[in-house]
């Protein structure tokens, strides 16, 4: 059994185009469900900054793993997973969520789509060969590694705490001489890998539990 608490978060922050002002895509909230804090997720508007090379939107994350920048490929910058020795059963926890009112990006400034933004929670476990090995922004939902994943399907607006408790649904058998990973992946903009969401989503994550067999 696995169980997260968002105390102590580190706080990246990303520079506003708009106003010079540094905001926060990820921040310790005391809005928590359980205990004095809780982590909050936050979609920001920062085409422009950066010298110009930060995306239209910024989704707030938060995951297992390590983030390691990367200009050039800001998809391999994160790096997902942890290792796990054991075969999880279920994935619990704690969110509420605001979709952003404003447009819906579509990846650039230029262009919108006519559609709400969701957010996303999921946990993924899979395959690894030695200890260095992770999952990135590229294939984190997509790679031939997964074994099971358990994700969250109602990505909507939830303005009270509401509690989730998911299967992990298997794609492989389970192989207790492998060797695994866990990664536990949540986003204010569902999208928020492909550069789309709204500005002003939020997230608010708390007491997360992994239970194994």
């Amino acid at each position: 059994r696995i169980q997260v608490h968002f105390l102590n978060i580190h706080k990246y922050p990303v520079c506003s185009p708009a106003n010079g002002t540094l905001d926060y895509p990820v921040l310790q909230t005391d809005d928590a469900k359980e205990g004095a804090a809780a982590a909050k997720l936050v979609t920001l508007y920062t085409e422009g900054a950066g010298f110009n090379m930060a995306p239209v939107i910024t989704s707030g994350s938060l995951f297992t793993g390590i983030f390691d920048l990367n200009p050039s490929d800001q998809l391999s910058s994160t790096k997902f997973g942890i290792p796990f020795d054991s075969k999880p059963l279920r994935f619990k926890g704690y969110y509420k969520y605001t979709a952003g009112e404003g447009p819906f990006y579509n990846g650039k400034a230029t262009e919108t789509l006519d559609q709400k933004d969701k957010c996303s929670i999921a946990a993924i476990l899979f395959e690894i060969e030695n200890d260095n090995d992770v999952l990135t922004g590229h294939d984190i939902n997509s790679s031939e590694k997964i074994v099971a994943e358990a994700r969250l399907a109602d990505g909507s607006d939830k303005a009270e705490y509401t509690s989730f408790d998911l299967e992990f649904e298997w794609k492989k058998d389970y192989d207790a001489s492998k060797k695994y990973k866990l990664a536990i992946v949540c986003s204010s903009s569902a999208e928020g890998d492909a550069f789309k969401g709204a500005a002003g989503s939020t997230l608010i994550i708390d007491e997360f539990e992994v239970i194994s067999e």
